[in-house]
């Protein structure tokens, strides 16, 4: 049929999406620092790289005509059951 072939199988997929605004660059990146990611990391920097990653990820970041920073982040749901 019509049906796609995970559907027929039991399964289910779907697609999360969720944004996330920042008020400025401060707010960002205050929140990265304390992330379980990328703390430790950053806190293993000498603070002259540490200065140069901000400065370089400052730059590259969208932000709007008053300085907010909006992420989208993609995730994939699968959720299946068993036949039997």
């Amino acid at each position: 049929g019509d049906e796609p072939s995970h559907r027929r199988a039991g399964r289910h997929r779907d697609e999360i999406v969720v944004a996330r605004t920042f008020t400025n660059f401060d707010d960002y990146w205050t929140t990265l620092q304390g992330g379980p990611s990328l703390q430790r990391p950053l806190a293993g920097l000498t603070p002259e790289v540490h200065a140069t990653y901000q400065e370089r990820l400052r730059e590259q970041l969208p932000t709007d005509a008053h300085g907010q920073i909006t992420y989208t982040a993609r995730a994939h749901a699968v959720c299946g059951r068993v036949t039997r």
